[in-house]
């Protein structure tokens, strides 16, 4: 059972657009034994999910942390809000090509001599190829993370050594290791 195969690791790090200029940084955890399960059409579903539980979880994390528990037929994640600090950018690149611009409308006395300009002109018009434009669109960071934890459905949610009340977990419970392995501003992409 290779990993190398998978899109995915133990530690994913997507963002997700909640304005035109901001996003959310998405970080997403499998256990290394879930990784060959976790596939894009799972992944796509978790966004589903998300995308209806962020705005109630948000407008409840003003009042108390905590993580909650979603529970699907094919998958089950927990999810919670974590602080960051930025320390990087993110920005859209998108790329535009420009041809060279196309004959413009000739009346019928411009178009003799438009014929004999075209014989020169017609093997260096072959050769122009198209420019390409490139711009680039910055956004800003949400100071928030979202953290979640995706695994198969029907598997008891362990946090590390113990079991926890899912309200009290966190990703260091979940996985077993300490802060700084997974420190939102570290660039440990895996």
């Amino acid at each position: 059972m290779s990993l190398k195969n998978s899109t995915y690791s133990t530690r994913n790090i997507r963002y997700l657009r909640i304005s035109e200029k901001q996003v959310l940084p998405l970080i997403l955890y499998l256990k290394p034994e879930h990784i060959n399960w976790f596939n894009d059409i799972i992944f796509q579903e978790v966004l589903s999910a998300l995308q209806k539980l962020i705005p109630k979880k948000f407008s409840r994390e003003k009042k108390k942390f905590g993580s909650d528990i979603y529970r699907e037929t094919r998958f089950q994640f927990a999810y919670y809000f974590k602080y960051t600090d930025v320390r990087h950018s993110v920005l859209e690149k998108n790329k535009k090509y420009i041809f060279p611009s196309e004959k413009s409308t000739l009346s019928e006395e411009d178009e003799s001599s438009q014929n004999l300009h075209d014989s020169f002109t017609n093997e260096k018009e072959e050769d122009e190829k198209p420019t390409l434009q490139v711009t680039y669109k910055g956004f800003n960071i949400f100071y928030k993370s979202l953290i979640v934890i995706v695994e198969p459905p029907g598997q008891i949610i362990e946090f590390g050594d113990n079991v926890k009340v899912a309200s009290a977990m966190t990703i260091d419970d979940y996985l077993g290791q300490n802060d700084s392995d997974t420190d939102v501003g570290s660039n440990n992409d895996d």
